[in-house]
């Protein structure tokens, strides 16, 4: 049985699975919804996925955990950049988009880095914590 994760890794792996599943649940509304907007799901879909393999790949401590956060960080970053165009917002209700986009942009690199540190393989494939 393999060990508990520590608490800083179920802290990330708890962050990213809640995102992941907050932009999944959203989908099925924006494509059959009233007023649906399949490309504002398309993006959910691109955040989502990529927010469930980081949890995923977080919690075993994986190889490219830190790619998957990277794309959640990317399709996350898009998504909010495109609300505005999405939903014909004005300029003025939308000025806080790009303050949130280079903050999920940042704790996207933030979370890369740190699985960058712990998610690696030893030649004989178990998990070596570094």
């Amino acid at each position: 049985m393999p060990a508990r994760p520590p608490v800083s890794r179920i802290i990330v792996a708890t962050l990213f699975a809640i995102s992941g599943v907050n932009q999944l649940v959203q989908v099925p509304g924006e494509f059959l919804g009233d007023g649906a907007l399949p490309t504002l799901g398309a993006l959910h879909i691109a955040a989502g996925v990529p927010g469930l393999a980081t949890a995923w790949g977080c919690w075993f401590a994986t190889r490219w955990a830190w790619v998957a956060a990277l794309c959640w960080g990317a399709a996350t970053a898009t998504l909010i950049l495109s609300l505005e165009h999405l939903l014909r917002l004005p300029a003025n209700e939308s000025q806080g988009f790009l303050p949130a986009a280079l903050i999920v942009a940042a704790l996207a690199l933030l979370a890369a880095w740190y699985l960058r540190r712990v998610g690696t393989r030893s030649g004989d494939g178990r998990i070596a914590i570094v």
